[in-house]
């Protein structure tokens, strides 16, 4: 009967263990095995590339939108994680953030925005060599649904993420550009007269999908081969004669850089003109608290030589399941910890008898 018991006992505290590491694997391998699955872009023989690592809304969580620390804590570990695989995969010469860093920074008072600054730094880890390039977006200043852009929240933000307007990697000459705050800055004649100059834009919002005088602006002064936009929370590819976005779930290129074509200027109904022969993505964001199924980081390799790139979303994995799967695996744990408890109670009350009568 002892010997009975004792099994019952090591038998309960391997399914425990087992349990646990259950946990600990599913926290881990899912990501490990997704990152497996990511394209590796590489750079065509005799060729210069850049490479870019795009990050789109990651929205860290602020303290009055979400309370609960653990939500907190759980959304900055999944950003910290994935970011730190998509650094490793991609190698970039560069990173892009596209604006949207915090969920409540236009909202946030001095001392909160500086615990977020702080929690954004830790989870979005970047050697001080890497160069870096940091937009702002709506939840980060303000402007949209009618939210104010104050200047105080402007020069806040610009102390700390937005010191420079354009960067240069390379070949590769990178504008920031923003719609509801900025002027184009001052351009370089040279960089738009070189015909080894490719010009990119950056920007929060998407710009092809607006047709406004700011909008026509920038593809006549600046003259950009290829723009990244955010803000949607999608994966989408607007292009030439492209009335709207369409989805963009594989690989894209190698994709020649747009050039100018001004006899071939298309009016479309909505007004907008095209004058362009470029590509706008919009990056996904790579948070899962966005309210979208599909997150990731962007990837693009500049080919400086052949003057063409090539895109790729680096898919993450759905964290909402897993803690769906986590509520389900703890109540059956729950369920059987209690069975445990009973038949426990009753084999150890059985026991004791057995051993008193005797």
């Amino acid at each position: 009967m002892a010997w009975r018991l004792k099994n019952w006992r090591w038998r309960r505290s391997a399914t425990i263990i087992t349990f646990f590491l259950v946990i600990i694997g599913a926290e881990f391998l899912p990501h490990l095995f997704q990152a497996l699955t990511w394209d590796k872009l590489s750079c065509p023989p005799h060729s210069s590339c850049k490479r870019l690592l795009l990050v789109a809304d990651p929205q860290i969580l602020g303290e009055h939108d979400e309370p609960n620390w653990i939500t907190i804590w759980d959304n900055d570990r999944y950003l910290q994680y994935t970011f730190t695989l998509a650094m490793s995969h991609v190698q970039p010469d560069a990173v892009v953030f596209l604006g949207d860093l915090m969920d409540e920074g236009n909202r946030a008072d001095d001392d909160e925005f500086k615990r977020y600054v702080k929690r954004f730094f830790s989870i979005f880890h970047i050697n001080n060599n890497l160069e870096t390039f940091f937009l702002p977006g709506d939840n980060d200043i303000g402007g949209e649904n009618g939210d104010p852009i104050l200047p105080s929240t402007v020069q806040r933000f610009r102390q700390i993420f937005h010191k420079k307007a354009e960067l240069i990697v390379g070949s590769s000459h990178i504008i920031k550009v923003n719609p509801v705050l900025e002027p184009i800055p001052q351009l370089n004649s040279n960089l738009l007269s070189s015909e080894k100059s490719i010009r990119i834009a950056v920007s929060h919002f998407p710009l092809l999908g607006m047709s406004t005088p700011f909008t026509e602006k920038i593809l006549r002064e600046f003259k950009p081969h290829l723009i990244f936009s955010a803000h949607s929370h999608l994966s989408r590819l607007r292009g030439p004669s492209m009335m709207s976005p369409s989805p963009l779930t594989k690989k894209l290129g190698p994709v020649p850089f747009g050039r100018k074509d001004r006899s071939k200027e298309v009016d479309f109904d909505d007004g907008w003109k095209s004058i362009t022969d470029v590509h706008e993505i919009e990056v996904p964001t790579c948070s899962y608290r966005m309210g979208v199924s599909d997150m990731g980081f962007g990837f693009a390799l500049i080919d400086e030589t052949r003057n063409e790139f090539q895109y790729v979303v680096l898919w993450l994995p759905s964290r909402l399941k897993h803690l769906k799967l986590y509520m389900v695996a703890g109540i059956v744990f729950l369920l059987f910890s209690l069975w445990w408890c009973l038949c426990g109670l009753g084999k150890s009350h059985k026991y004791n008898s057995i051993n008193y009568n005797s």
